[in-house]
């Protein structure tokens, strides 16, 4: 907290500002901002010291500058706060913020109670030249409350007062503000000139004439009924009214009211002072409409997404369900290279399709961390052994080089960690040849239980020309994007890896030289756990690690069976499957890989046929696909669930197969009573993996 003062001897008076960033050099451009000015700065770093200055001061600030992004009390909620303080609530409010880049921040802006929004960096001129235009009016609304006032008093006083009336007078005629005199009862007295130019009536037409002349019907009967209880009571009103112009048509204004008293503190008279606000009232409904339009925009692209990733993903599925089925049959030696080309090529359709939907996610402000316990020395052992088969196809050496002060119980978001991680790790196996590749973790900063890590990423590859290292975390940019480029890839998964570190709370980087290799870094903030708590809390970091793309955990964590150690248990032929899928490339495929692990299956083609199976026959598994016709896999889950069915078994254990996998799809699945999830396309581990959670156990 800080003070600045700076004091105009000629003027006697001086105005205070508040100005709250929690930023010292933010401060400092402000306070350099308006030195010239006769005003008093009131400098706070946080929206907690904001406050205590407010309710410390006996006289409320003119104006207030407020940064939003601040940690504890952001400049929204102290803004908001600010407005429920009676003494406080028309004290004008500018917010500067480096995020008032859409139409969504500005209208919140606006919403949270403020006059102006500008973003930073701002023109010290343009904040220099609104702070003048606030504290001139607000003087010269103080001066025309106390002008009024004494007018009405100087009618005692009107040899030794002649002087101020005029001056008063000319005031009032000259202003862009409506200014309007009632008596007790509400009987206009005085109009300004500018009256009529808002209202059409001329001064004569309305003298004498009630306030209600310029009511509209559209202002709510309650707002007369709480301005009249408040004036009454000898305060001041402030609020909005819709009136009627003389010519019919309808306009808003804004009004301040206040008592007049005389000597004897008896209330003689009203003085309103009211703003057309048409103009900012339609820009606030269009500013709204823009609002929706974007969200039904959202809620478009999502379903469209939801479409695409099911029609995709459907005939993916019968592609690669077919390769594995053909890698298991008797092949001729050329006939095997191109199966496993065929498979490498589904691959990595797959992996493109998967980034758009990240990057989709990204991109609507879905992504957002789950913060669970986790072992770090899981993540990265697990991270390893995922791509050491790939480094050691190309003969590449792989390391991990921990620093001793690293602390390995930790509690964030071990998801996102892994995904930034491999993804890193990846890049760097697919861009080098031959040498190795090392991954470096040590602390940042360790305070109060919190603490930084740096991850590098370091490999012996091509390298990355320094023009290209400022662009390479640019949506579909890549290191080589010449139309000749030896790598593969749309050019998001650092775009991706970029919002990652930002939500986790870091920052990302790489240091690279053509033909001497890259080192591509990011920071993240962790809280520190002790080992024995996570022992109570998590025994495994897997366990609260769900696959992003394969998830081989239930959706539900309650009492579902564990897989085997030594792999996939063989299930006995008697275990009944019922496999619910309309398409009949999948089910084929399906049925083919459930026969190549041992199983048999009954086939329903829509949900309606599901219900009826169960309803006649006993299963101890169902594998429901989600998108059919007549009925789908939801509907058919809920009836199923339903106690009030006819469905023999209401608890069979139902693992979702389908081609919808975004976050939204696998929580609709959990709340319908579903078990488990798979994505396609189906692959014969994973479907295997299922099989061993649910049907594991040999029947007696």
């Amino acid at each position: 907290m800080a003070f600045y003062t700076d004091r105009n001897t000629v003027t006697g008076h001086t105005s205070k500002i508040l100005v709250v960033d929690d930023i010292p050099s933010n401060l400092f451009v402000v306070q350099s901002a308006l030195e010239d000015l006769d005003v008093e700065l009131l400098l706070a770093e946080s929206g907690e010291a904001a406050l205590e200055i407010l309710m410390s001061e006996p006289e409320v600030p003119a104006l207030a500058l407020l940064d939003v992004q601040m940690p504890g009390i952001d400049g929204y909620e102290l803004a908001r706060i600010i407005r429920e303080q009676e003494r406080m609530r028309h004290m004008p409010i500018i917010f500067l913020s480096a995020y008032f880049n859409d139409i969504e921040s500005i209208y919140e802006g606006y919403t949270t109670g403020a006059v102006d929004c500008m973003t930073k960096p701002f023109s010290t001129v343009v904040l220099l030249a609104k702070v003048k235009v606030f504290l001139e009016r607000k003087r010269y609304e103080d001066k025309v409350l106390q002008d009024i006032t004494a007018r009405l008093k100087a009618e005692e006083q009107l040899a030794r007062a002649d002087d101020e009336i005029r001056k008063l007078s000319r005031a009032i005629d000259q202003s862009t503000v409506t200014v309007v005199i009632t008596d007790a009862d509400g009987i206009i007295e005085f109009v300004n000139p500018y009256f009529t130019e808002v209202c059409g009536y001329t001064a004569e037409e309305v003298l004498g004439k009630s306030t209600r002349l310029l009511r509209s019907g559209l202002t709510p009967l309650k707002t007369y009924q709480d301005l009249w209880t408040t004036i009454k009571a000898g305060n001041t009103w402030e609020g909005e009214f819709v009136n009627r112009h003389k010519n019919g048509r309808f306009f808003n204004e804004q009004a301040v009211i206040s008592p007049i008293r005389d000597e004897l503190a008896v209330i003689t008279h009203f003085v309103a002072i009211k703003e057309d606000i048409t103009l900012r009232k339609k820009m606030e409904a269009e500013l709204i409409q823009a609002k929706e339009q974007a969200e039904a925009g959202n809620r478009a692209k999502s379903e469209f997404l939801a479409t695409i990733s099911h029609e995709i993903r459907t005939p993916m599925n019968g592609i690669i369900g077919v390769i594995q089925i053909l890698q298991e049959s008797e092949l001729s030696e050329e006939q095997r290279e191109f199966i496993e080309i065929s498979q490498k090529c589904s691959d990595q359709m797959m992996n493109i399709i998967d980034d758009i939907f990240d990057y989709s996610d990204i991109e609507k402000f879905k992504l957002t961390q789950k913060i669970v316990p986790f072992n770090l020395g899981v993540i990265l052992a697990d991270v390893v052994q995922m791509q050491t088969m790939a480094a050691q196809e190309k003969g590449l050496a792989l390391h991990v080089h921990p620093a001793a002060a690293v602390p390995l119980y930790l509690k964030g978001d071990p998801k996102l960690l892994c995904q930034i991680i491999t993804n890193l790790l990846s890049n760097a196996i697919k861009f080098t040849r031959e040498g190795e590749i090392e991954i470096h973790v040590h602390v940042e900063m360790d305070q109060m239980g919190v603490v930084v890590l740096r991850f590098a990423v370091k490999d012996t590859g091509i390298g990355i020309a320094e023009a290209t290292c400022a662009k390479v975390f640019e949506p579909f940019t890549q290191v080589d994007g010449s139309a000749t480029r030896s790598y593969d890839g749309l050019g998001m998964g650092l775009a991706i890896c970029r919002q990652i570190a930002y939500l986790m709370g870091g920052d990302i980087g790489v240091e690279s030289k053509v033909g001497s290799g890259s080192t591509f870094w990011f920071t993240a903030m962790f809280e520190k756990q002790l080992e024995e708590c996570m022992a109570t809390e998590v025994t495994d970091a897997t366990a609260a690690l769900p696959a992003p793309r394969e998830p081989e955990h239930p959706l539900s964590e309650e009492a579902a069976p564990s897989a085997s150690a030594g792999g996939v248990t063989v299930i006995p032929h008697s275990s009944r499957i019922l496999l619910v899928e309309d398409n009949a490339i999948n089910r084929k495929v399906a049925l083919s890989l459930l026969a190549k692990l041992g199983y048999t299956a009954d086939v329903a083609e829509d949900g309606q046929e599901a219900v009826k199976a169960l309803e006649s026959g006993d299963y101890d598994l169902v594998l429901m696909d989600c998108l059919m016709p007549n009925m789908d896999g939801l509907a058919a889950t809920a009836v199923i669930r339903d106690p009030d069915s006819a469905v023999r078994n209401h608890d069979v254990p139902i693992v979702a197969v389908t081609a919808n996998v975004l976050d939204n799809d696998r929580e609709q699945c959990l709340k319908v009573g579903m078990n488990d999830y798979i994505p396609k396309p189906l692959k014969k581990d994973v479907l295997g993996n299922a099989l061993t959670r649910w049907l594991g156990k040999e029947k007696p």
